[in-house]
């Protein structure tokens, strides 16, 4: 694992929303956060055990580099937190969004709510016109 002068975590205020997305891209990254976000504090090790070793430092560097969680030092190992508070102050809700989405049954996807059509068959008259002066005039 990286030496603790070697972990950089990016500020709250500059967390990003296309880095925290593209970091929670991943069905991997995103079972690494599933698990943090059921408890606290936990080791790299114990958090995807049956994946090599190389492949978990990928993708907790990545969980890191873009700020969803935090690596610290605790003697040879490190200790895993999810900045829950962090993503929650920058992107109210959306934590919650991606944890309970993704756990969403088959047929639960958005874009199944009845009247609601898939990308395939959306044209202009399947949603509402704004109301005068709202937006551009179509």
């Amino acid at each position: 694992m990286a030496a603790a002068a070697e972990l950089t975590h990016p500020r709250a205020e500059d967390l990003g929303l296309a880095e925290v997305l593209a970091a929670l891209g991943h069905p991997v990254r995103l079972e690494i956060v599933r698990r943090l976000a059921s408890g606290g504090e936990t080791s790299c090790g114990e958090v995807v055990p049956d994946l090599p070793r190389s492949s978990v430092t990928h993708h907790l560097k990545t969980l890191r580099e873009g700020g969803v969680i935090c690596q610290r030092p605790q003697g040879r190992k490190l200790s895993l937190t999810l900045r829950r508070d962090d993503l929650e102050l920058r992107f109210p809700g959306l934590l919650h969004l991606v944890l309970t989405g993704a756990r969403s049954e088959p047929g639960n996807e958005p874009g199944n709510e009845p009247g609601v059509r898939g990308a395939t068959g959306a044209g202009a008259a399947d949603f509402p016109r704004p109301g005068p002066g709202v937006g551009p005039d179509l």
